[in-house]
């Protein structure tokens, strides 16, 4: 299951302040991920990050990456918002 966290896109250091201040959360709900999917539109668009769901419809239109946001709108984003980070050992 999934929680959803907030409202707008949260930056990098706001992520992992979510993680750690966690009473800063009145309640939260959780969403499976089927759930999660159907929030796939501009008009209503939800990404999930490091298991934490956003609601980023109010940001889609200020995205900077135009339209990319929408490529995994109901869908997990870490990867594109953190960048791919590889555990292969060379």
């Amino acid at each position: 299951m999934l929680c959803l966290i907030s409202g707008s896109l949260p930056n990098a250091a706001q992520t992992e302040k979510a993680y750690s201040n966690d009473n800063r959360i009145k309640a939260s709900k959780t969403f499976s991920k089927a759930e999660v999917s159907l929030h796939n539109k501009r008009t209503d668009c939800w990404i999930i990050i490091k298991d934490k769901v956003y609601d980023v419809t109010s940001y889609v239109e200020e995205h900077p990456g135009g339209d990319a946001i929408l490529a995994h709108a109901g869908d997990d984003s870490t990867e594109g918002f953190f960048g791919y980070v590889s555990t292969k050992l060379d």
